[in-house]
């Protein structure tokens, strides 16, 4: 995959790289996500077809306002580095569910957790970190997720180490936030389709901690330089069990 910038365009050869494992839909790794500030705001809209969507509607989106890149964890490390998304907040139309969301607990396997699931909050946009030389190719098949808050976000205070992530190894987790399902999308000639709807990436508050640096990424909007800001929250592939209607 190849993302074009006015007047200019990156092009991403295989043979400057090795091949990547074929990509499912939804990414094989946790991920740090990081709040930023884009020297180049982008405000634009996109037609998107989401999990609770019977068709694809007209959303206006703004940002990036996050950015998350591959972490490993203490059972898992990380194994494709060039997984990376800009994270662009859903400004409008906005979305009120009214879904009972039935995930496995990451950490504890035997577990379930049940969600309240509520707003639309943001897209997650597959990117590339640029830095020198070409960047990595965005791995085949990775595609876009729709991020949605969780009501009842329920303490899960516990420390974790991560590594390869862009802030401190240790960490300690709040709560969950939010939850990421696939989410398939067009915007111009680009075109995200979806490889797995079962997919989903639960999303945990972490203490937050200031970070000062500067990443620069191209996506489908084009290259921007982010100002990094804070680390604060920590994203985990996890099972989907059921799907219920909220009890009115």
């Amino acid at each position: 995959m190849k993302f074009r910038v006015a007047q200019l365009t990156i092009l991403v050869f295989a043979l400057l790289s090795p091949p990547l494992r074929a990509f499912d839909g939804t990414p094989i790794e946790s991920m740090e996500v990081v709040t930023v500030t884009p020297s180049n705001v982008i405000e634009h809209e996109v037609e998107l077809k989401g999990k609770f969507d019977d068709e694809k509607t007209e959303i206006f989106l703004e940002g990036p306002q996050m950015f998350s890149q591959a972490v490993g964890l203490p059972d898992k490390s990380v194994q494709n580095e060039n997984i990376f998304f800009n994270w662009y907040k859903i400004s409008r139309p906005a979305q009120k569910l009214n879904q009972i969301v039935s995930v496995t607990d990451p950490f504890r396997e035997k577990n379930k957790i049940q969600l309240d699931i509520q707003d639309s909050a943001f897209l997650l946009s597959p990117s590339q970190k640029v830095s020198s030389g070409s960047p990595g190719e965005v791995p085949e098949g990775m595609g876009c997720f729709q991020a949605f808050e969780i009501r009842n976000g329920t303490g899960t205070r516990m420390s974790i180490s991560l590594s390869h992530a862009v802030g401190p190894q240790r960490r300690i987790m709040i709560k969950l936030a939010y939850i990421c399902f696939p989410a398939e999308q067009w915007h111009h000639h680009e075109h995200f389709p979806v490889k797995n709807w079962e997919e989903c990436l639960l999303v945990y508050q972490l203490e937050p901690l200031e970070i000062d640096r500067t990443i620069t990424t191209i996506d489908q909007f084009g290259l921007n330089k982010l100002s990094v800001k804070s680390t604060n929250l920590l994203c985990v592939p996890a099972k989907l069990i059921d799907i219920s209607e909220h009890e009115k």
